[in-house]
């Protein structure tokens, strides 16, 4: 694996220049922004590790030259940056509004008059590049790409952390790199690469017990996205009270800060317990556990708009037991293959659902080794381990009934990453068994539903 780390090292140097030419074309003036991004990059690694290594550089080569990519491949096919998110016609996604506001400074939304939380942060990034050229999409795709820049490399610290194994954590940074899901909703929906950086980095610093940056990438995801961050809080309480319990004998003062902390965060939550409020009844209502709105309001329509069946909605519109157990296979395991997203109702070619098509088939492999990491866990008793295979799995269930979008499953990609690279390098007999048998389960069930749609 060290080899292969290696080869990619000098591919990024390849593709480096390959994207400022690129960026040349699109955005001349964009090549000075691409350049500083990529060098404050540098040395936020710097700061947050304590060194500049290969693995950054990979990151940003890599995640710049896709980003860059597909930003062309929209403006070529359709003259306008349709997939840097969207565009006003809501064609391809929605998350252009975000530099929209943050490049005009005028609310996108009709009928409210503030921004959106992260076209304020996207605002001050755009009031800084305004100093030396005048701001463009281009510019502020690069936020994305340093956000998601650092993803792999929180993933191979933290399981590095964990296992002290250097294959599981070049492992997990190779997975992590090349998830599609993780790459298209990190450089063309722009905060679900963000809300995957916050959600890991924090999981990191709290295992490596350095709470005060754990507090505050913690606070990020709570102002990028209330609902992940509300239910990262409560991961937050859960895997803090597991240290205190650990070190109950001696207390550390690392941990009764710790502890103390959370009754910090708690009265922070209580003053904004108003704000907690209108946000769940601005975006559930009355659906605090299940999202019956969304699918009568959204997902229905938009089935019916496209003239194609959704097993999806079918799930969703079934008896509670099925709904419940259904849905959380359906989103452990979504995407799966479908080729009728591939175009929108408008005849639009959605590019980052055709990238994504690789990733039912990448699956496969990653739910042996996913189940054969859990049995390693329980056999050899980790309960740290256990304790983030029941935390990813809960979340699962979480978003499965009460969000409904599979790409706020973004948000926990890089803790499935970690444990599925444990399964990849702590091997076990029943686990290795259980999880082909669940494999071979998930392309015959795959493929007879593709297979009945074309009869």
């Amino acid at each position: 694996m060290k080899k292969i780390k290696s080869i990619l090292f000098y591919i990024a140097l390849f593709l480096l220049p390959v994207t400022i030419s690129v960026v040349g074309v699109l955005e001349p003036s964009s090549i000075f922004t691409f350049l500083l991004f990529f060098l404050a990059t540098l040395l936020l690694h710097k700061l947050v590790f304590g060194s500049i290594s290969k693995d950054i550089f990979i990151t940003y080569s890599y995640y710049s030259f896709c980003a860059i990519c597909f930003a062309a491949f929209h403006f070529i096919t359709y003259g306008q940056y349709f997939d840097l998110g969207g565009n006003p016609a809501q064609i391809g996604g929605d998350d252009l509004r975000y530099s929209i506001e943050a490049l005009t400074g005028v609310p996108y939304r009709i009928g409210h008059e503030s921004l959106l939380p992260y076209s304020n942060l996207l605002r001050l990034f755009s009031l800084g590049i305004s100093l030396f050229k005048e701001p463009n999409h281009i510019d502020l795709l690069m936020v994305n790409v340093l956000a998601i820049s650092f993803v792999p490399i929180f993933v191979s610290k933290f399981s590095n952390l964990l296992f002290a194994h250097k294959d599981a954590s070049r492992a997990s940074f190779f997975l992590t790199l090349f998830c599609p899901i993780l790459l298209v909703n990190s450089v063309i929906l722009y905060r679900d690469g963000w809300t995957a950086l916050f959600f890991i980095a924090t999981l990191y610093f709290i295992f490596s017990k350095k709470y005060l940056l754990a507090f505050c990438f913690l606070i990020g995801e709570v102002y990028l996205r209330m609902g992940g961050g509300l239910l990262l809080f409560f991961i937050t309480g859960v895997l803090l009270y597991r240290q205190f319990l650990k070190y109950r004998t001696y207390l550390e003062l690392k941990v009764i800060m710790a502890m103390s902390s959370i009754v910090v965060i708690g009265l922070v939550l209580l003053i904004a317990n108003p704000y907690i409020l209108k946000y769940i009844a601005e975006k559930m209502g009355e659906d605090i556990l299940f999202r019956t709105s969304f699918v009568v309001k959204h997902m229905i329509p938009a089935v019916s708009e496209q003239g194609v069946e959704s097993g999806m909605v079918a799930l969703y519109t079934a008896p509670l037991p099925i709904r419940l157990f259904g849905g959380f296979l359906f989103f452990f395991v979504a995407p799966t293959f479908s080729l009728n997203s591939l175009y929108s109702v408008h005849g639009i070619f959605w590019l980052k659902q055709f990238v994504v098509l690789i990733f039912p088939f990448m699956m496969l492999f990653y739910i042996v080794w996913f189940i054969r990491g859990g049995m390693y866990a329980i056999k050899k008793r980790d309960k740290d381990t256990m304790l983030l295979f029941v935390i990813y799995l809960f979340s699962i269930l979480v978003i499965s009934q009460m969000s409904l979008q599979i790409r706020h499953k973004v948000m926990f990609m890089p803790l499935f990453y970690v444990l599925v690279s444990y399964g990849f390098c702590f091997k076990s007999k029943i686990g290795m068994q259980l999880g082909l048998i669940t494999s071979a389960g998930l392309f015959i069930l795959q493929f007879c539903y593709v297979g009945l749609r074309f009869m």
